[in-house]
């Protein structure tokens, strides 16, 4: 695992293998690096840009110095992280991924980088980004691989001589706090399926419950769940052996503030779309369908490290989704545990079938807000692409605060609305509710005001998170593909603040 350090002076007076400089773009390239570099290798910098003509107009345009002959470093290199008037603290954590990538491929066996002033962004989120950045980037899954990756590079150095110590150890510390929540989910979602099904995650929420002195869980069986009257749920599972569990994990801080939050992931550990079968190319990573339950799952297990002042709720209805004899059929009416009676159009859609049920149950115990993630609708990747969630909500305060922590988290998301028109598209002839709406046709929105529907008037946001929750071909630095904890830093930074 890379570890990261402080000093309290310039890049200046560092010896490494690697030194790193960011620059915004308004601001002259070499007076960014002056202060940073001796006078030898600020020479080799000069003539390195009039060769390659670099501007660094651009965030993520970048310079490597190679071979320098110096006792200060080997190599270094210059990251812009564009324009100040559009920076986002994911240009510094894109940044310090490249900078890792960079330094590893090179061989290199520490680095260094100088925390940028930013007048957008305060010192401690700085740092805390950069952190992110280097140790996000480090990341890999190489758990069943005979040959392991093994890289040189043990230390990063975050040279800082513009603030205090306190504030460079507090942005590090919770740089380390949010990636190890990150990486924790990463983990889950890119365990293979038949490693990770609905009673793994039950054990790994008590496993969160047990090391921690805050938390508490309750994990019902089959015949709770069916006690509770979570027909919709319970439909969902009936084509797997393997047994559902509705997790329930409970945060209570050491100084409460009264506000109680409830998180809901979907949690369906294998979607193969039951008998509305999914073709095999787009079955072959239906393991990340539990992406929002491993998000959550990451925040819970570092909740006791940042001790947030409201009481936390995370729900789980762990399940998977497989074709049989028992299983649900298009055309059949399932009760959910609100009495809703709901019309299947398509097995495939069985997540918000899931999630009905743990809003109802979310319901009853009287939070402020209902945020819930899930990898729920393919229409999402079209509207939006791989990289931004879907966000609907009833609460447009709440809306906001989401979109400020996704700011700072660097996590993207994007508002659609919810019409009431369009309740139309999930109007059944035969039943209260269908679960899915017109072919072709909103089908995110539809999915939308699905949940809705059993959400009632509590505050609540969903987060569609399909696109961004797997990395198929890598285009940020610090996400390498599969599973990539999206969400997880968004909702730390939301609890957090």
């Amino acid at each position: 695992m890379l570890k990261i350090t402080t000093v309290n002076k310039p890049l200046a007076k560092i010896k490494t293998d690697f030194i790193a400089v960011y620059h915004l773009s308004e601001k002259n390239n070499l007076n960014s690096v002056q202060n940073s570099l001796d006078q030898q290798l600020l020479k080799l910098v000069k003539n390195k840009i009039k060769q390659t003509g670099y501007k660094g107009e651009k965030a993520g345009e970048n310079l490597l110095v190679e071979n320098c002959s110096s006792n200060q470093t080997k190599y270094i290199f210059i990251v812009s992280l564009g324009k100040e008037k559009d920076f986002n603290s994911h240009y510094l954590r894109e940044a310090a991924g490249l900078t890792l990538q960079t330094a590893k491929k090179l061989h290199c066996q520490n680095l260094a980088v100088e925390a940028p002033s930013l007048d957008s962004l305060p010192p401690i989120q700085t740092i805390q980004a950069l952190t992110e950045g280097l140790l996000l980037a480090d990341y890999s899954f190489d758990k069943y691989k005979k040959n392991k990756s093994k890289s040189k590079l043990k230390e990063a150095v975050i040279a800082t001589n513009k603030h205090s110590a306190q504030i460079v150890k507090t942005g590090i510390k919770l740089g380390k706090i949010y990636s190890q929540a990150q990486n924790t989910a990463r983990n889950l979602v890119n365990e293979p399926p038949q490693f990770l099904y609905p009673k793994t995650l039950a054990d790994i929420a008590k496993q969160i419950s047990q090391k921690s002195s805050y938390i508490s869980v309750k994990i019902f069986n089959r015949k709770q769940i069916e006690k509770m009257g979570m027909g919709a749920f319970l439909a969902v599972d009936q084509g797997s052996d393997k047994d559902p569990f509705f997790i329930h994990l409970t945060y209570t801080p050491p100084q409460p503030d009264k506000n109680k939050i409830v998180l809901i992931g979907k949690s369906i550990t294998f979607d193969s779309g039951g008998l509305s079968l999914k073709p095999s190319d787009a079955m072959l990573n239906m393991k990340m369908d539990m992406a929002g339950g491993a998000a959550v799952l990451g925040v819970f297990s570092v909740l006791d490290k940042l001790k947030p002042k409201a009481e936390i709720h995370g729900l789980l209805p762990a399940c998977e989704n497989m074709p049989s004899g028992k299983a649900i059929k298009v055309g059949d009416v399932i009760r959910a545990s609100d009495g809703t009676h709901i019309e299947i159009a398509n097995t495939d859609a069985e997540g918000r079938l899931t999630l009905a049920d743990a809003l109802t149950y979310a319901r009853k115990l009287k939070p402020d807000f209902i945020i819930d993630l899930a990898t729920l609708t393919g229409a999402a990747i079209v509207a939006l692409g791989d990289d931004i969630a879907a966000l609907m909500s009833n609460d447009k305060t709440l809306e906001d605060r989401l979109k400020q922590a996704s700011d700072l988290s660097g996590e993207k998301i994007w508002p659609l609305p919810l019409p009431t028109e369009y309740k139309s598209h999930i109007t059944s002839k035969i039943a209260d509710i269908k679960n899915v709406g017109k072919r072709g046709s909103a089908g995110t929105i539809s999915a939308g005001l699905f949940l809705q529907h059993f959400v009632k008037n509590s505050n609540w946001a969903h987060l569609d998170i399909a696109g961004p929750a797997w990395i198929e071909q890598p285009e940020i630095s610090y996400l390498p593909p599969g599973g990539s904890g999206f969400g997880v830093r968004l909702l730390l930074t939301l609890i957090n603040s």
